[in-house]
């Protein structure tokens, strides 16, 4: 975002990290400044990263597996005002779960393991608590 403020809970470390700032250096580390050469100048360097955080919705389906991220947003003193928005996305019935395509591969984890190539339908019926017997 042009105006920072998100911070999200590491409850490892136990403090709050700035996600923005750490974007904004790893930027200008690639770059040397704000401000990128040639085309990539017409884009400003905060438009070109998006900060993906998992919500209660997600930890519900995972059961606990993926925490809902602790987040707040901190106001910037004599700065200008920021706006944010979540997005829900879901996916289409019969579309396939491709990790891939999505995120590079299942990265070992064990869930997307288990998800990668099934229709949202079959991930949400393999993921069930099996009934007692």
């Amino acid at each position: 975002a042009a105006v920072n403020g998100l911070e999200v809970f590491d409850e490892e470390a136990d403090k709050w990290y700035r996600p923005e700032l750490r974007a904004r250096a790893h930027w200008i580390k690639q770059h040397g400044s704000e401000i990128g050469e040639g085309a990539e100048s017409t884009v400003p360097w905060h438009a070109r990263y998006v900060a993906i955080m998992a919500g209660e919705h997600m930890q519900l389906c995972t059961r606990n597996e993926v925490p809902a991220t602790v987040h707040r947003v901190v106001s910037a003193k004599n700065k200008p005002s920021r706006l944010s928005s979540p997005i829900l996305l879901r996916g289409r019935p019969g579309v396939k779960f491709d990790a891939d395509r999505y995120l590079g591969g299942t990265l070992g984890n064990p869930i997307l393991d288990q998800c990668d190539n099934k229709t949202m339908e079959a991930i949400y019926t393999e993921t069930q608590p099996k009934a007692s017997q």
